[in-house]
């Protein structure tokens, strides 16, 4: 008897709980991990001279010429540096 009036009594209870579908940020972060592991392997790839010239031109937004006078060495160098950076 105490069986039949609990569910009848959940069957009287509207409960709807709205629970928001996560799926798709979990989709999202592991993606991302992805793609961090992804950049952590080329940058880990590179010369510490590619990795400097880099990091001040695409990062830092120095000029080539500015980068150059940075690291003391000439323009062309850094050209060649970041442009070897890029394809790896």
């Amino acid at each position: 008897m105490a069986a039949r009036r609990r569910r009848a009594a959940i069957a009287r209870i509207d409960v709807h709980f709205d629970v928001p579908d996560f799926a798709d940020q979990v989709s999202e972060r592991l993606d991302d991990a992805a793609r961090v592991a992804a950049l952590h392997r080329c940058l880990s790839s590179l010369h510490a001279a590619e990795l400097e010239v880099l990091a001040l031109c695409a990062w830092s937004e120095l000029s080539y010429a500015e980068a150059a006078e940075a690291l003391h060495i000439p323009v062309g160098t850094v050209r060649s540096r970041l442009s070897r950076a890029r394809s790896k």
